[in-house]
């Protein structure tokens, strides 16, 4: 009799309470380390045999008589005998994240004592092709704080690190990369703390997208500097050209500027993108609040009616863009 697998209440809490779904292919992350994962399909039952997707940012894990494959499947084993005490084996396909090609097939079984038996695997050569595959050409068209959509969370956490020098927060579950320097208010996106804000303000969240290999669709990045206005507002033309829109607003002494230009995807897509920087005066400082993310499509949303008002120039201020 088959049994439907159901979060236990106990030991499998700290694993299944924090389990990602990913709706576009219905599976469970069993498991998952800094560069591997485990899936199962969702829902799935306690057959004597359960089949598994193993994916993986490293070629190496995929060489027959891998060590750190042993490994995990010791500890997924372990896992699944204790929710379906009668498994007696797991057959796993490998991929290499990113790619549908699958490089790998094992399995392994109680009466072996878990032992991994590879049935194929690919070889370093052809492996290390694949590898270089996945890291497809981006024809995105803007770029802040060296950062593109698309880019993977590895190649994101690299930039952020040249930039500032430190190392981002990503959380897998939640598909969120956090970094927050000089005393960033963590939530500064509500805009509560900035009643005093300090020139070393350095705000960032970066949304990656729930797909198998995870890819940057939304940054937000926030700067506080020293300077006027129309100093940013220079700084920000010098980087992005004249903007689509230009809006201030006297009242709450806050400007907003777009860039908009059609690019290319991943998805081999064409995508409106936009640059938003909303200008914000408190002081002597000016807190740069901008986001890059997709828009709506032009055809959607209509063309731009704003005539942007020409900016003076003024001293540009220093911000990393």
């Amino acid at each position: 009799m088959m049994r439907l697998i159901k979060p236990a209440a106990h030991v499998l809490l700290i694993f299944f309470s924090t389990l990602a779904i990913n709706n576009a292919w219905a599976e469970r992350v069993l498991l998952q380390n800094a560069d591997s994962s485990v899936t199962v399909q969702e829902p799935f039952f306690c057959n004597t045999t359960i089949d598994l997707r193993i994916e993986s940012d490293s070629p190496d894990i995929f060489n027959r008589d891998s060590v750190r494959m042993q490994a995990l499947i010791d500890s997924t084993q372990a896992m699944l005998r204790y929710e379906c005490p009668g498994v007696q084996g797991v057959r796993f396909s490998g991929f290499l994240r990113g790619l549908e090609k699958k490089v790998y097939s094992a399995s392994a079984n109680s009466s072996n004592l878990w032992k991994v038996s590879a049935k194929s695997t690919l070889g370093a050569k052809e492996l290390e092709a694949l590898d270089r595959q996945a890291e497809s050409a981006l024809n995105r068209q803007h770029t802040l704080a060296t950062m593109q959509l698309d880019m993977s969370v590895d190649e994101v956490k690299q930039k952020v690190g040249n930039v500032f020098g430190t190392a981002p927060a990503y959380h897998h579950a939640t598909g969120l990369m956090n970094l927050e320097l000089g005393g960033c208010p963590r939530d500064y996106l509500d805009g509560n703390n900035f009643s005093d804000p300090s020139a070393e303000w350095v705000c960032l969240k970066a949304w990656f997208t729930d797909k198998r290999i995870a890819t940057l669709y939304k940054l937000n990045y926030l700067q506080v500097v020293k300077g006027s206005m129309q100093d940013v507002q220079t700084t920000l033309i010098e980087k992005f050209g004249p903007p689509a829109k230009d809006i201030a607003d006297g009242k709450s002494k806050t400007t907003k500027m777009v860039w908009s230009a059609e690019s290319v995807g991943a998805d081999n897509q064409a995508h409106n993108e936009e640059v938003e920087a909303k200008l914000t005066r408190i002081g002597d400082h000016i807190i740069v609040d901008m986001t890059l993310h997709d828009a709506e499509s032009i055809e959607r949303r209509g063309k731009v009616t704003e005539s942007p008002e020409r900016v003076q120039p003024g001293n540009p201020v220093r911000l990393k863009l």
